[in-house]
């Protein structure tokens, strides 16, 4: 599968420094949760064909793909902006206090980092999981009263 998302992970990565294909894979599956096999190497000779990435030993980012990473981020920041501010005054003009506290979490990303951002997402799964338990437990005891 090569989707935009894999193909800028993949720039991303290589942003903290070389990596081996292999390396990236593996990362790849820790933040996805799901590997790609035949879609990492293909994409690394893609970047490199356009002069994004280069391979010694191990594969690295080219001064224009860093360039390109740098551009990429000021855009997406502008876009957060712009669609934080779309946001707010949607769940302003809606009188929806939930989704307004919502908004505010949206450059949370920028504070815990990409890793942070995984390690939170499985514990609010792990915190749904327990929300579902106790409530069946709830319903359970309501019964039995």
């Amino acid at each position: 599968m090569k989707t935009p998302a894999l193909k800028f992970l993949i720039l991303r990565l290589l942003e903290e420094g070389p990596k081996s294909g292999y390396e990236i894979g593996k990362r790849v599956k820790e933040i996805l949760g799901v590997s790609y096999p035949g879609s990492v190497y293909p994409l690394l000779r893609w970047w490199e064909e356009r002069g994004f990435v280069k391979k010694n030993r191990k594969y690295h980012l080219t001064e224009k793909g860093k360039a390109f990473l740098k551009e990429l981020e000021e855009r997406r920041s502008e876009y957060l902006e712009r669609m934080k501010k779309d946001l707010l005054a949607l769940a302003r003009a809606l009188n929806d206090p939930e989704m307004e506290r919502l908004v505010y979490y949206l450059p949370l990303r920028e504070r815990i980092g990409p890793d942070g951002m995984v390690m939170l997402a499985n514990f609010v799964e792990l915190l749904m999981k327990c929300k579902e338990r106790v409530g069946r437990e709830l319903r359970r005891l309501e019964k039995e009263c």
